[in-house]
């Protein structure tokens, strides 16, 4: 079964502290991660990706059958933080996981606030 791609929007999660991304999900076994195969997460330009390979370091876990993708690995989300709202790009034996332009925006935003530090004085 082929289907086309597939964008989602979603938040990051947490667990323990930590992000996290969990994926549960029928059309998965269309995308060609089916339970209990194998894939391998490489960074890709503002984010991460996962495709579907034989030799993969991590696994597709199964729930009552249907594919479960748990990413809770504090290195692997180092690029996400807790809450901030993902874009989901999908295709056959490729999921692309990017922030968001609002989240990246945000989060430059809050980067150049804590360049400026302000003193002030009186007498």
């Amino acid at each position: 079964m082929s289907i086309g791609k597939l964008i989602n929007f979603s938040p990051v999660g947490e667990n323990k502290g930590a992000p996290r991304i969990w994926f549960e999900a029928n059309r998965l076994k269309a995308l060609g991660f089916e339970p209990h195969s194998r894939m391998a997460l490489t960074d890709i330009q503002g984010g991460i990706r996962l495709s579907s390979v034989a030799g993969g370091e991590r696994k597709v876990s199964s729930k009552r059958g249907i594919p479960v993708i748990d990413l809770n690995s504090r290195k692997a989300l180092s690029r996400f933080e807790i809450g901030e709202t993902i874009k989901v790009t999908s295709s056959f034996g490729r999921i692309d996981i990017l922030p968001t332009q609002r989240s990246f925006h945000i989060r430059e935003a809050n980067a150049a606030k804590d360049e400026y530090r302000v003193l002030e004085l009186f007498a």
